[in-house]
């Protein structure tokens, strides 16, 4: 296994449109940022192994149902600031 460095190539995020799933994400701790793209629509840029945690979810792997509706109010939470600091 080869360790990255930081000075090698910087992780690429996996976007994601939907902030059900992104708070999913999040609460399976992925790093989650919110970002605006060019026809003012907003997206979720996730860091990790997304492909993994979908397998697990997809899978049915136990996950704590207060932890994903608090991450997804979290990652709601995030759209209205972002857009808010655009007015």
């Amino acid at each position: 296994m080869i360790a990255k460095t930081k000075t090698q190539e910087k992780e690429i995020p996996t976007i994601i449109n939907d902030s059900i799933l992104a708070g999913i994400l999040i609460a399976k701790k992925h790093k989650i940022i919110p970002a605006i793209d060019d026809k003012k629509r907003v997206h979720y840029e996730v860091y990790g192994d997304v492909e993994k945690s979908l397998k697990e979810i997809y899978n049915n792997d136990t996950i704590g149902c207060l932890d994903v509706y608090n991450s997804v109010k979290q990652a709601r939470s995030m759209i209205f600031a972002l857009k808010g600091g655009q007015r």
